[in-house]
């Protein structure tokens, strides 16, 4: 059972700059990462990080490692058993290159893919088994889960909220939205309550695209209302904005 925790990182210039840091951090070692960590957490707060570091990358884990969706991240731990410290942060990373803007474009808008969603969470998972397999804790059940990203990532953080109720809290900057029509593609319970709801055939996969945006937005909002707790966004204009803000199909959650 988890217990109340103060969260490591908590001031909104920590999460922007962990961001960045997490953009970058395939040019540096793990070491370096916990160092340049330590060093903008000092500089906003004035204290040091009163935990130890664990870093995980995909790569690391075996059922990441030819992974083809495009997803990456870096997992953080932060451990103290005196302080009742145990944070696993879920640093997702966001558009990077035309295997993510694809996905953007036909994943997240087209509702024809799914992959980086799975991905997702299959991190979360396989990054908390190995922080178990590691002995540093006990069962996974006692870790406090946090997802932090921007852009395309938050959307992957979000839809494994969303979908699979996992993440305690989420923390996003300027990210995409979650979108009725992936997650009629990604969320069978979902789709099956909408196929209910706007009496749609079951064997015709396209019959959604014909259905009013705004009646399916209002549908699936109400829907997956009660998830959507516990996140907090911050917003400023950005590209990925413009399509949902023309197409109607973006959910506010």
């Amino acid at each position: 059972m988890k217990t109340e925790q103060n969260e490591v990182l908590e001031l909104e210039e920590v999460w922007l700059r962990t961001l960045m840091l997490e953009y970058n951090s395939k040019k540096m070692s793990k070491e370096k990462f916990e160092k340049e960590l330590r060093r903008i957490h000092f500089e906003e707060t004035g204290e040091d990080i009163n935990a130890n570091i664990t870093i995980i990358r995909p790569d690391e884990l075996e059922e990441l490692r030819d992974r083809q969706s495009g997803y990456d991240g870096t997992a953080i731990f932060f451990s103290n058993e005196k302080e009742n410290i145990q944070q696993l942060y879920i640093v997702s990373q966001g558009s990077q290159d035309l295997v993510d803007w694809l996905y953007n474009l036909f994943g997240i808008y087209g509702g024809q893919d799914g992959s980086q969603y799975r991905d997702t969470g299959k991190f979360l998972d396989e990054s908390l088994n190995e922080i178990k397999n590691r002995g540093l804790i006990k069962s996974p059940l006692e870790i406090m889960t946090i997802a932090l990203a921007h852009s395309l990532a938050e959307n992957n953080n979000l839809n494994v909220r969303l979908v699979d109720g996992k993440f305690d809290k989420l923390y996003g900057v300027n990210g995409a939205q979650p979108d009725f029509y992936q997650l009629a593609e990604i969320d069978k319970d979902f789709l099956s309550e909408l196929r209910r709801k706007f009496k749609l055939k079951h064997n015709d996969n396209n019959a959604i695209y014909s259905l009013p945006p705004e009646e399916v937005k209002a549908f699936a909002e109400k829907y997956y209302q009660h998830r959507g707790e516990n996140s907090f966004q911050l917003i400023s204009l950005e590209i990925l904005f413009m399509v949902p803000a023309v197409k109607g199909t973006s959910l506010k959650v």
